[in-house]
């Protein structure tokens, strides 16, 4: 088994068909998944496991929008110690504004004053603009699964040394 595929995949998508879609391509492109129909859905579905996972997450989003559930997970160590966050949005403006808060804070290790949502580097992998490739999404997977096994080993100093795999049963 490979790295990419120790993470489950959750698919955070209101609109059934694409939710349905990107399930079917993802498992056939050899990943695990989950999905959720919403916001509130994801968190409680983060919440309830400690398994590593990359969660695809739309920005627009019932009961609680995308951004607020990247922020969430941001500010919970316990989620985002095994959550690495790849954005979808059909809004290219704001693929750039989460692209651009995401880099000042890299650059600075803060975020920046006044914005919203502070959103740290640590969880949000990339974001993707809506049309997508199968090959884009694969790669931005592939690479926030990375980014989660760097951040997923006992010494992930960023995290205090918690191990995303605690407490999961082999």
């Amino acid at each position: 088994m490979t790295k990419y595929q120790m993470a489950t995949v959750l698919i955070v998508e209101d609109n059934a068909g694409v939710r349905a879609a990107l399930n079917d391509l993802l498992r056939a492109s050899g990943f695990r998944t989950l999905t959720a129909r919403d916001g509130a859905s994801a968190l409680a579905c983060l919440r309830a496991s400690h398994m590593p996972m990359v969660v695809l997450l739309d920005v627009m989003l019932p009961t609680a929008s995308g951004l607020a559930v990247l922020n969430a997970v941001d500010a919970d160590l316990a989620l985002a110690c095994h959550c690495a966050v790849v954005v979808l949005t059909a809004h290219p403006e704001w693929g750039a504004e989460i692209a651009d808060l995401r880099a000042r804070w890299t650059a600075s290790g803060t975020p920046a004053r006044g914005a919203a949502p502070a959103v740290s580097a640590s969880v949000l992998s990339c974001v993707l603009v809506k049309p997508l490739t199968l090959r884009q999404l694969t790669r931005a997977i592939t690479g926030a699964a990375d980014h989660l096994a760097a951040r997923s080993t006992p010494d992930a100093s960023v995290y205090g040394g918690a191990s995303a795999h605690e407490g999961e049963s082999q």
